[in-house]
């Protein structure tokens, strides 16, 4: 189900029925080996994520390249002396990601897309939640399907 979404939002599957509209401010992103072209070897990690994320706050740039296992002084390296590995996730940690893994989107989700109907199947129209994954169980009540406690 994940994939085949993401194959009909970027446009390299057709829907059966019905129509997907993706909306204006959406930016899309497709991680090829060729996305670390995009990176500025001359520039540092830190003004990588802050050219990204101009608007973003110190603390949330901080945490994202954290979860991507940029910490402390890392997030001063240039991006010319970074391995391979490194540039990938910092490829990664500028696009959208959806995971079925509760500490990922626990560290890194800042909004919910919520296709189940808001929780209670009524509903048939996607409900974005703007606040993190914690706050989302927290207000409908509901883990994202596959988690058992």
């Amino acid at each position: 189900g994940k994939t085949t979404l993401l194959k009909l939002v970027a446009g390299v599957t057709q829907a059966d029925s019905g129509e997907v509209r993706v909306g204006a401010s959406v930016k899309m992103g497709y991680f090829a080996q060729s996305a670390l072209e995009i990176l500025d070897p001359t520039i540092t990690v830190w003004e990588q994520v802050d050219k990204a994320f101009p608007i973003a706050t110190t603390p949330s740039k901080r945490s994202l390249l954290g979860a991507f296992d940029f910490p402390g002084d890392d997030i001063d390296k240039h991006i010319r002396v970074l391995s391979g590995g490194e540039r990938s996730r910092l490829v990664l940690a500028q696009m959208l990601f959806v995971s079925h893994d509760r500490g990922f989107l626990k560290g890194l989700a800042t909004r919910v897309l919520d296709l189940s109907g808001g929780g209670d199947g009524v509903s048939k129209k996607p409900l974005i939640f703007h606040s993190n994954y914690e706050k989302w169980v927290e207000a409908t009540g509901h883990e994202a399907p596959g988690v058992h406690r």
